[in-house]
């Protein structure tokens, strides 16, 4: 079922990616980190929210909808790695290009959903 799924704090980080999705904005890793009452850097951090971006993304999928996990980005206003189930796609170009078009793709979708 996944550890996030059906608890308060997916619906809480999964409303924030709508919202930003909405005002066809973005959200940060630290901001999540912020809803999900984890560090604001750091394994855990970074290991927590991959996991509940991933769920997300999942389900999204599997409802026919864009990934929304493209919605969120670091203080650096980038992108970090793409869950397991996109990662094949990052990994077929190299660097910055990768990152840019991993991001880039869904980012469209999404926001036109909402």
């Amino acid at each position: 079922m996944g550890e996030y799924r059906g608890i308060p704090t997916y619906q809480r980080v999964y409303a924030e990616l709508v919202r930003a999705a909405e005002y066809r904005g973005l959200t940060t890793y630290q901001h999540l980190a912020v809803i999900m009452d984890l560090p604001l850097s750091g394994n855990l951090m970074g290991k927590r929210i991959g996991q509940i971006l991933g769920e997300i993304v999942d389900d999204e999928v599997a409802a026919g909808r864009p990934m929304l996990s493209a919605v969120v980005v670091g203080t650096n206003d980038w992108p970090g790695k793409p869950p397991a189930s996109v990662g094949s796609l990052a990994n077929s170009t190299s660097g910055l290009a990768s990152r840019a078009l991993t991001w880039i793709s869904p980012m469209t979708p999404c926001r036109c959903m909402w």
